[in-house]
C-alpha cells in the first residue's frame, strides 16, 4: 500500500466555452511506498527537474500537490515537504527502475535514488 501524489490546477474559465470550472487539470506524480523509492509517473514529465519544472510553474499559478489520504478531499502539501519526501526515499532498498525495469507494458527506469515509471499506475 502507498499514497499516491497528484499536481492540481485551480478552476480557470475555460478558453472554449468562457465558463468557470470544474476545468481542474489533476496530473499523477507518482506514489510513494513503504520500503520503496518515491516512483513518478513519467508519461508527461520524463526527469526529476521536469517534475520540479512543472511543480513551480503549477504553484505560481495557484496550484498545489495534494495526496489521497485525508479527512478532506486532499491533504495539500508544500512544494518543500513533498521534494524531502522524495530525498527521504532515495535510501529505501527496493526500486522498480531495478526489480521491474519492464513489467506489465510499463517500462521503469532509475535515476539517483528516484525512480521513474512510463505507464499509468496508482
Amino acid at each position: 500500500m502507498g499514497t499516491n501524489y497528484y499536481l492540481t490546477w485551480p478552476e480557470k474559465r475555460c478558453e472554449h466555452c468562457g465558463s468557470v470550472g470544474p476545468h481542474t487539470e489533476q496530473v499523477h506524480i507518482g506514489k510513494s511506498s513503504v520500503g520503496w523509492h518515491f516512483n513518478f509517473e513519467a508519461t508527461r514529465y520524463k526527469t526529476a527537474d521536469e517534475w520540479r519544472r512543472a511543480i513551480e510553474l503549477c504553484i505560481a499559478d495557484g496550484g498545489w500537490i495534494s495526496n489521497e489520504y485525508s479527512d478532506d478531499e486532499f491533504k495539500k502539501e508544500s512544494p518543500e515537504e513533498f521534494w524531502e519526501l522524495v530525498k527521504n526515499k532515495r535510501t529505501a532498498s527496493s526500486c522498480h527502475g531495478r526489480e521491474y525495469p519492464n513489467s506489465y507494458g510499463t517500462r521503469s527506469w532509475c535515476v539517483d535514488g528516484v525512480c521513474f515509471s512510463n505507464g499509468s499506475f496508482s
